[in-house]
Order: C-alpha cells, then sequence, then structure tokens
C-alpha cells in the first residue's frame, strides 16, 4: 500500500511543480508590468513639471543692428513661475538670416517671479541687409534636465540698419495741437507717435524782480519714462536781458537731480540762477526754455520749447526806439492734462462706447484772462452726450487750473476694419478769450485737438469643450475645444494650454494666426490621476485687431471611475490596491504576487490530495472485487 502511495506522489510530483513554475512565471511578468506602470506614471508627472517651469520662462528682445559691425544687446529672460529656473546651453539662430547672436553666458539662473538680462553680441560681419527680421529661434534647456524642449520665438526682435535702429514701437495715448511752435506737445506721424515732453514752470519761480536781482527759476519736466531716454538729453535756458548764475546755460538732463517740494507732479525737475540786468525799463523780459531729448531707443531726437516772462522793474526811462522791452504778453490757455475712461471700466474706448472725458485748463501766463468760452467739436468719431457743448469761465488767474468733465460717446462705426492697432480721432477744444492791456481787452483765439485712439469689439468666438461623459483613471480621453473668427482681420498669436488635476497639466498649443472667417480648433488627451470629479480648463490666448492681449478659460468636468480589475477564481477582492504601489527601483515580488503564488500552491495541493484519493478509492474497489471473486 505505501509502494502504491510513493508511485502515486512521483506522478503526480512533476505535475505540482509545473503549476508553480507557471504560477512564479505569472507573478513574475504582472510585477514588470506593474513596475513599468510605475516608471512611466513617474516619468510622465516628472516631464510634465519640467514642461511647466519651460513655459513660464518668456523671452524678449529690441536688438538694433549695424550691417559689417559686431554689437552687444540683451535678451530679457522673464519668469512668471514660482520656483526660480536655470538655464544652460542658449543657442539664438535663424537659418536664413546673415548674422549671428552669441550669448556671454552658457549657464545662468532667473529668478521666480523675476527677469535675467543675457548679454549677446550681434555679428553681422556678413553684411547683413538692412530691414526688420520677423522671427527668431531661442533654443535653451533646464540645467541638469535631460530633455528636449521647442524654442521659444522671438517676433520683430531684430532690426539691421545703418544706423542701429531698433524696431519701432506705436504710440498708445497721444496729443495732437493746431501749432507746434513753442508747447512741444505730441505729434501723429501715421502710428508713430512723437514721445511726449512737456515743460512748465513752478509756482515756486517769482513772475517780477528788480534789475540786478537774482531769481530762481525752477523748471519742471512731464513725460513717460519708458518712452524717452535721457542719455544724451539737453536743456537749455536763455533770456537777453538774463544771465545765468551758478551753472552752464546748456546741461545734460541725465545728470540733474534737484528735488523740488512743490505740488506739482512732474518727472524731473532743473533749477536755474538767473540775474537780471541793470538799466532796464521796467516791463515784462522774456525767457526761454528748450530741451532736446531722444526716444526710448536712442533713434530719433526731439525738441521741446516754452517760454515765459518776467517782469523786471527797471530803472531806465522808456521811449519809442527802446527794444529791450517787450509788449505784455499774449497769455496762452492750453489743455494741460486729459484722460477718459470708458463707463464700462475699461481703460481703453471701445466703438459704441460712452465714456468721460476729463480735462484739465491752464492758464500757463503770469496775467489774468477773462471772459473765457471754451467749445468742443465733435469731430467725426466723437458725439457729445448729456451735456452742452461749450463751457463759459468768468475769470482765470494767472498761472489756474480750471478741471470740467464731459460725456462723450465713441460712434459704433469709429473704428475702420482694416485697422490692427485702433484709429485715433480727435476732438477740438476751441478757446476764446480776453485780456487787458493797457486798458484795452485784447481778444484770443486758439484751438487745440485731443487725440483718442477707439477700437473694435473683439469678434473672436469660442466654442464649449465637449468632454466624455465618464472615463477610467489613467485612460486617455481626448478633448477639443474649437473657436471661430467673426471679426474682418485676423487674430494672432493663438495658444491653448490645459490645466487642472489631470495627469499633464499645462500641456500648451500654438495654433499661430486665424484669418478673418475661419474656424480652428485645439486638442488634448488628458487622464485622470484618482477616481471622482475631474476639474479642468483650457486657457486660450490670442491678440485681437486690436493688438490687445486677451484671453479666454473654458472650464470642464468628467467623472472618473476606477480602472476594473479582474476577478479570476474570486481573488478579486483579495487584491489591495496599495499593493499596486510603484516601486522606486530594481526588482521586488510584490505581496500579493507570493500571495498568490501560496494561493495557487494550496490550490494545486488540494488537486493532488483529490487526486491521490480518487487513486486510491479505485485501488482499493478493485482489490476488493478481486477478493470476491
Amino acid at each position: 500500500m505505501k509502494m502504491k502511495t510513493k508511485r502515486m506522489i512521483k506522478r503526480v510530483a512533476p505535475v505540482v511543480m509545473a503549476a508553480i513554475m507557471v504560477l512564479g512565471v505569472i507573478g513574475s511578468v504582472l510585477s514588470s508590468m506593474v513596475t513599468a506602470y510605475a516608471d512611466d506614471r513617474g516619468s510622465n508627472l516628472k516631464n510634465s513639471r519640467l514642461l511647466t517651469m519651460y513655459n513660464d520662462i518668456d523671452v524678449k528682445a529690441s536688438i538694433g543692428a549695424i550691417p559689417g559691425q559686431e554689437v552687444n544687446s540683451i535678451i530679457t529672460f522673464s519668469n512668471k513661475g514660482d520656483n526660480s529656473v536655470d538655464i544652460k546651453g542658449v543657442d539664438i539662430a535663424d537659418d536664413e538670416s546673415p548674422f549671428s547672436l552669441i550669448p556671454d553666458e552658457d549657464l545662468f539662473t532667473v529668478p521666480a517671479k523675476g527677469t535675467y538680462d543675457l548679454n549677446v553680441r550681434v555679428d553681422t560681419s556678413g553684411a547683413a541687409p538692412e530691414g526688420t527680421y520677423q522671427e527668431l529661434k531661442v533654443r535653451f534647456d533646464l540645467d541638469k534636465v535631460d530633455m528636449e524642449f521647442e524654442p521659444k520665438i522671438l517676433r520683430n526682435a531684430i532690426r539691421v540698419s545703418s544706423t542701429g535702429a531698433k524696431p519701432s514701437k506705436t504710440a498708445e495715448r497721444v496729443l495732437v495741437t493746431s501749432d507746434d511752435s513753442d508747447t512741444g506737445y505730441t505729434e501723429v506721424e501715421g502710428s508713430i507717435a512723437k514721445p511726449r515732453m512737456d515743460i512748465k514752470i513752478a509756482s515756486s519761480t517769482p513772475t517780477s524782480c528788480k534789475e540786478g536781482d537774482t531769481v530762481d527759476v525752477i523748471v519742471l519736466l512731464t513725460y513717460y519714462k519708458d518712452r524717452i531716454s535721457l542719455q544724451g538729453s539737453t536743456i537749455s535756458v536763455t533770456g537777453d536781458n538774463f544771465s545765468v548764475v551758478n551753472g552752464m546755460v546748456s546741461r545734460n538732463l541725465q545728470y540733474e537731480s534737484y528735488k523740488y517740494s512743490g505740488s506739482e507732479k512732474y518727472s524731473k525737475a532743473v533749477r536755474y540762477q538767473l540775474q537780471a540786468k541793470k538799466n532796464l525799463v521796467s516791463g515784462y523780459y522774456p525767457v526761454n526754455i528748450k530741451v532736446e531729448y531722444y526716444d526710448d531707443e536712442e533713434t530719433k531726437t526731439y525738441t521741446a520749447e516754452n517760454s515765459f516772462n518776467i517782469y523786471i522793474e527797471g530803472t531806465k526811462d522808456g521811449d519809442e526806439t527802446d527794444t529791450s522791452k517787450v509788449d505784455l504778453p499774449t497769455p496762452q490757455l492750453i489743455v494741460d492734462q486729459y484722460s477718459y475712461a470708458a463707463e464700462t471700466g475699461n481703460d481703453y474706448i471701445m466703438a459704441g462706447d460712452t465714456f468721460s472725458l476729463n480735462l484739465k485748463i491752464k492758464n500757463t501766463s503770469s496775467i489774468p484772462v477773462v471772459n473765457t468760452v471754451v467749445t468742443l467739436e465733435e469731430g467725426l468719431g466723437f458725439t457729445l452726450t448729456d451735456s452742452s457743448n461749450s463751457i463759459y469761465l468768468d475769470r482765470l488767474g494767472a498761472g489756474e487750473t480750471m478741471e470740467q468733465n464731459v460725456s462723450v460717446r465713441a460712434k459704433p462705426n469709429t473704428s475702420t476694419p482694416s485697422s490692427q492697432t485702433g484709429d485715433i480721432y480727435t476732438i477740438t477744444v476751441k478757446f476764446n478769450y480776453q485780456y487787458i492791456n493797457d486798458k484795452t481787452y485784447n481778444t484770443v483765439t486758439k484751438d487745440e485737438k485731443l487725440a483718442i485712439p477707439v477700437i473694435q469689439k473683439d469678434r473672436f468666438e469660442v466654442g464649449e469643450p465637449e468632454p466624455p461623459m465618464m472615463m477610467y483613471v489613467g485612460e486617455e480621453s481626448g478633448i477639443e475645444l474649437s473657436f471661430v473668427n467673426k471679426g474682418t482681420t485676423d487674430v494672432r498669436n493663438i495658444t491653448a494650454v490645459i490645466s487642472g488635476n489631470i495627469q499633464n497639466p499645462g500641456q500648451s498649443q500654438y495654433i499661430g494666426n486665424l484669418p478673418a472667417g475661419e474656424e480652428s480648433s485645439a486638442s488634448f488627451t488628458f487622464s485622470a490621476l484618482e477616481p471622482g470629479t475631474v476639474k479642468a480648463s483650457i486657457t486660450l490666448s490670442y491678440e485681437d485687431s486690436n493688438d490687445i492681449q486677451r484671453e479666454v478659460v473654458k472650464e470642464f468636468t468628467v467623472e472618473a471611475q476606477p480602472m476594473p480589475t479582474f476577478d479570476d477564481m474570486g481573488m478579486g477582492d483579495m487584491m489591495d490596491p496599495g499593493m499596486m504601489e510603484p516601486v522606486d527601483e530594481g526588482f521586488h515580488m510584490p505581496v500579493w504576487g507570493w500571495i498568490l503564488i501560496a494561493v495557487g500552491g494550496v490550490v494545486v495541493a488540494v488537486v493532488v490530495v483529490v487526486i491521490i484519493r480518487k487513486k486510491i478509492k479505485a485501488k482499493k474497489a478493485q482489490e476488493d472485487d478481486d477478493e470476491d471473486i
């Protein structure tokens, strides 16, 4: 009996061993799959973070180069992220451009929410033809990161010209005057505006003195600092009957640093000491101020001039042939400042909008004016609403300012469809006033034009995303966002970015320009991180037909379900999700693998026992039959 049992075990043992080996192979394969899944998931998360860091970096430049020469310039790297970024291996190239840009540094750090100016050498020794080059590709890597990124694109970043001029910029708000004789106010030259420089005299400057006296003349200059460069700019104050003491007549504005403590607003103050000459006839004598300045790119020079009069009490008897004395000057009223704001709260005027126009009218002279009528002429693009177009002032004293608000509406068809930056329309301000000279009323008429840019409404329409009704965790799903340009001009630089609690947030897609009347879309694939509600959004940024940067955010949600599990042999309940945690390195048999093998072994053992018992029972039955015989 024992021999028979041993023979039976010998027959079944190979079967048991083979079953155990098969279970081991299955466990090994499943473990390898889990390891690969963990590696892929960790790699995707890491790549997503690196891509976000890369996308947080913006690159800007404005470079002026001279054919056949090498110049130094700057490319600015801006970081809008919350972490500093280490950059290496910057390469700036345009295969079709006959010049090269060579960075001075190979490794640098751009601080969080900050900028870094990278010095570059621009070599045009290849006799690059003059012109503005549309696109430059800036390639760079993140330090200690083995991952390739798409290059950043610099548009209109370099201009090659014999003067070294940089790419030009367009104006925003400008003031136009009917004459440029002595105000120095801004002109409009197409869409390029002369940078405005306002000159006035501080209220502390005396309006009268005695011959031989020394007076402090404080000149206040007002300008947009980001549009004017003071490097090489000069100021001069002159007068035939005054001499400058304690300083030069012409001075470099860059090094003038006088601190004026008056209430007037200004960008820079300059102090002159003038001494009135002797042996003069009592009367008003002019002081002339002239400023020569550069634009912010230091490529063009402009001139602004103004004058005022000081009354000198002299000792010389006057006669009809005495020409050193001037007649009482004609007082000048000007629009000292003006501003406008749409009722919708925007800082620009939209065609069809009603806005409040604020005027500050100033008497710049040292004598009062009376019986003043200020009239606003609507012009081509505007109409006045809820207010008269005339303002009456009984008296405006020397140096005084009057403020007035009027309600204006931009006509719906003001801006032309062909405009890319909005059109500039004017409102004419006419002055009619009087002043007294030698007991006689003298009448003055003049006008100024206020330039106000008007833009068309944005007609770029974005649809709604259509996410799947349901998705499984770990399964990739697609989503599409469509949009159409219903305007009459191109919509430019369209970029789409997806974000949210998804596997790879921060994915970016550059669509480019969309012509008028055309439709396009942005598509992404995404997957859920965990079961539950996936909340995500697609952000579409673009430049509209008015060159205004705009952004549209479309949100969507999807319900994510756990990935279905196999329930073979009723073992599904024994599969602990914790057993699927990714491993860090090497191969380790997961706990559930060992459990599966052990259970398999138990099953095999039970099968073997059953088989053996059947064999024994059959054998015994046969022996009983033999005994009966």
